[in-house]
């Protein structure tokens, strides 16, 4: 777990996550473990979270979040729709799984690369459009670059006994 405050990403806990370890288990945990020292401002998920439990546990805490979504065939469609024009940016949308469904706000940000323009899609329970969200998440991108680098490290800091 990460946190960025001022452009500057600080690693607060790490912690290896087995096979058979719930998304929401782990969640809970790091909010938990968060909320002592200090009150999220926004809570930055990559995709392996995208779940309806994930979602419920943000809301029941009240806490702000910006999520990857999956590209489930919904919103596959939806992206196809929104390169065509057909659909906007944002919109409301609800997750559907195995326990149960959740609203949130779909939205949809563009990225030039050599190929041409990506499509990333996200959800959120902010008021926010593509520009904030791409400019929110940059931080996620950030905090996952400073976790790369810091298991690059952990050979050379690990005792085994």
């Amino acid at each position: 777990m990460s946190v960025n405050e001022k452009g500057k990403t600080f690693t607060l806990r790490v912690r290896q996550v087995g096979p058979l370890e719930s998304k929401i288990s782990v969640l809970r945990e790091m909010l938990d473990y968060a909320e002592k020292f200090f009150e999220p401002k926004v809570v930055l998920l990559d995709r392996g979270f995208f779940s309806v439990p994930v979602i419920r546990e943000l809301k029941s805490r009240n806490r702000r979040f910006i999520m990857a979504a999956k590209r489930t065939s919904p919103i596959k469609k939806l992206i196809k729709e929104f390169e065509r024009k057909k659909a906007p940016a944002e919109m409301g949308y609800i997750v559907r799984g195995e326990k149960g469904e959740e609203e949130v706000k779909l939205v949809f940000t563009e990225r030039e690369t050599e190929e041409g323009k990506e499509v990333h899609p996200f959800v959120t329970n902010l008021n926010v459009g593509p520009e904030e969200v791409s400019e929110l998440y940059v931080c996620r991108w950030r905090i996952e670059t400073n976790s790369r680098e810091f298991r690059k490290f952990l050979p050379f800091t690990t005792v085994l006994a």
